[in-house]
C-alpha cells in the first residue's frame, strides 16, 4: 500500500516545484501558475464520487491498475505540452483519474470496530500521501536543474507506470462487499451514516485548514521580519516528515483511548503549533508548523481508520468517494478562502478564519447528526444491537 500511496499522490502537487520553471516557459501570470493546481483539486472533488462506483463495478486491482496507467499517460502527455491550456487540460485530468487510486487504497483497509489491521494499514495509507507529497514537490525540483521541467514529468511518468505493474501484482480483485440482509442491518447503516459525517466533515476541515496554513504562511515568512528566499520556502514542506513516525502511533493510542479523545487532542495540539507561528522568531513558527502539520496528519490516519470502520460493506465504496471529495474540496476552499482576511489583518486574519470554517463544520456535523437521529428514531423494543 505505501508504495502505491506514494505513486498516486505524488502528482497532486508537482506544479509547486516546477511552477516558477512553467511560469517562465510559457509566460504564464501568477494565477495562471496557481491554476494548475486548482484544476488538479477541482477535477479530484468532481470525479471522486464516481470512483466508488468504478470500484463497485470493476473491482479493486482493475481500479487502481486503470487510474496509475492513466496518471502515467497524462504525465507524459503534460511532459509533451506546449501551451497553457494544454497543460490546464492534463492537470484536471490528473485529479480526475487520482480518486480512483485513493479511493482503491482507503477501501483495502480492513473493516471492524478497533481493528489492528485497520489501524494499521491507515497509518500506511497517510504515510503514503506524506510521502508522496514531499517526493511530488522535492524531486521535480531536484530533476528541474538538469533535465528541465519535461524530465521531471517524465520521472513522474515512469513512477506511475511502476506503480501500475505493483498494483496489477500486489492488489486483490476487488474489496470486501455484501448486501444487507437483516432487519436491523437498516438501523446500522443509519447509524454509520451519522458517524460518516464526522469523517467527511473532519476531512474537509483537515484540508481546509492544512491549505490555508500552507498557502499563506509563505507570504508570511517570505516578508518582514523573516524575509526567506523561494527555495527556502521550498523547503518548508519537510515539517511534513515528521508525521511520517507519529502516525504510526495512531494503532496503539486508538486501541487504548478511542477516537473521539485523539482527534480532540489531535486538533488542540494543532492549534497549539497555530499559536506558535504568530511569534516572530523563524525556530518557533517552523516548530509550530510542524506540530500542525503533524497533528493534521495524524487526525487523517484517525480519519482513516474510522470511514474503514463506520461505512458498511455495501457502502464503503460510494463512502470513500465521498469523504475524498469532501476532503479536497475544503483544499479547494482554503486556498481562496483567506485571501481578504490576509490582506485586511495578516496572518491573525488568517488563522482567524481557519478557526470559523473548522467551527462551521463541526456545527454542521451535529446538526447533521442530530437531525438523522431525530429522522431515523425507533421505539426501543425494534432496535438491534450493531457495531
Amino acid at each position: 500500500m505505501l508504495a502505491l500511496a506514494i505513486a498516486g499522490f505524488a502528482p497532486l502537487y508537482w506544479t509547486q516545484a516546477v511552477g516558477p520553471e512553467l511560469t517562465r516557459a510559457f509566460g504564464l501570470t501568477t494565477a495562471q501558475s496557481a491554476s494548475l493546481l486548482t484544476a488538479t483539486s477541482l477535477g479530484l472533488v468532481l470525479a471522486a464520487p464516481a470512483a466508488g462506483l468504478a470500484l463497485q463495478r470493476f473491482g479493486a486491482r482493475r481500479t487502481i491498475g486503470a487510474g496509475l496507467a492513466g496518471l502515467a499517460a497524462v504525465s507524459l502527455a503534460m511532459a509533451l505540452a506546449r501551451d497553457y491550456p494544454s497543460l490546464l487540460l492534463t492537470r484536471f485530468v490528473q485529479g480526475a483519474l487520482t480518486p480512483l487510486v485513493l479511493s482503491t487504497l482507503l477501501c483495502l483497509i480492513p473493516g471492524g470496530p478497533r481493528s489492528r489491521a485497520a489501524l494499521a494499514m491507515s497509518a500506511t495509507y497517510v504515510t503514503g500521501t506524506i510521502l508522496g507529497g514531499v517526493g511530488g514537490r522535492l524531486l521535480p525540483a531536484l530533476l528541474m536543474t538538469r533535465f528541465g521541467w519535461q524530465g521531471a514529468g517524465l520521472a513522474l511518468a515512469l513512477l506511475e507506470a511502476v506503480g501500475t505493474g505493483l498494483a496489477l501484482m500486489t492488489v486483490p480483485g476487488c474489496v470486501a462487499g455484501g448486501g444487507v440482509r437483516s432487519r436491523s442491518a437498516a438501523l446500522c447503516r443509519t447509524r454509520a451514516s451519522s458517524a460518516l459525517l464526522t469523517v467527511y466533515g473532519g476531512g474537509l476541515a483537515l484540508l481546509f485548514s492544512q491549505t490555508a496554513v500552507f498557502t499563506y504562511i509563505a507570504y508570511r515568512l517570505g516578508a518582514a521580519p523573516f524575509g526567506w528566499s523561494t527555495a527556502s520556502l521550498g523547503w518548508l514542506y519537510l515539517v511534513f516528515l515528521p508525521g511520517v513516525v507519529i502516525v504510526r502511533t495512531v494503532r496503539p493510542l486508538a486501541l487504548a483511548t478511542g477516537f473521539a479523545p485523539l482527534l480532540t487532542a489531535a486538533v488542540a495540539l494543532s492549534w497549539l503549533g497555530l499559536l506558535a507561528t504568530l511569534a516572530s522568531v523563524a525556530v518557533l513558527v517552523v516548530a509550530g508548523l510542524t506540530l500542525f502539520s503533524t497533528s493534521v496528519f495524524f487526525a487523517q490516519a484517525l480519519l482513516a481508520h474510522r470511514l474503514s470502520t463506520v461505512a458498511s460493506p455495501a457502502q464503503r465504496e460510494l463512502a470513500t468517494g465521498r469523504y475524498l471529495s469532501c476532503y479536497y474540496l475544503g483544499g479547494c476552499v482554503g486556498a481562496v478562502a483567506p485571501a481578504a482576511a490576509w490582506r485586511a489583518h495578516g496572518w491573525l486574519g488568517c488563522l482567524a478564519v481557519v478557526l470559523a470554517a473548522q467551527a462551521v463544520v463541526a456545527l454542521g456535523v451535529m446538526l447533521g447528526r442530530g437531525r438523522g437521529r431525530t429522522r431515523h428514531a425507533a421505539p426501543a423494543r425494534n432496535r438491534e444491537s450493531c457495531q
